[in-house]
């Protein structure tokens, strides 16, 4: 378990809590709703300040190796006030 001053709070603004839920199910068949990837890296996009050069490159590589969604990307870019070519970095 982290310690409390490991951690770091963010708060997002409630008219974009729910963009982006997915449902998944864990080893024991529960469903739990957790945020889909595109929402993730647009997310860490967005807030590219606050996180560590490492962490935010690695995200980005791994996102770009994988299925890439630039719809689904592009989609969650607008709604959190992203311009496009950020993405593209």
């Amino acid at each position: 378990m982290r310690k409390s001053s490991e951690l770091k709070v963010y708060y997002v603004n409630n008219k974009f809590i729910d963009t982006g839920f997915i449902e998944i199910k864990d080893d024991a068949v529960n469903t739990i709703k957790v945020y889909d990837i595109e929402k993730t890296v647009c997310d860490i996009i967005k807030r590219k300040d606050r996180i560590e050069l490492q962490i935010y490159s690695e995200v980005i590589q791994n996102y770009y190796k994988g299925k890439v969604k630039m719809r689904t990307l592009s989609k969650f870019a607008k709604e959190l006030v992203i311009r496009f070519q950020k993405l593209l970095y």
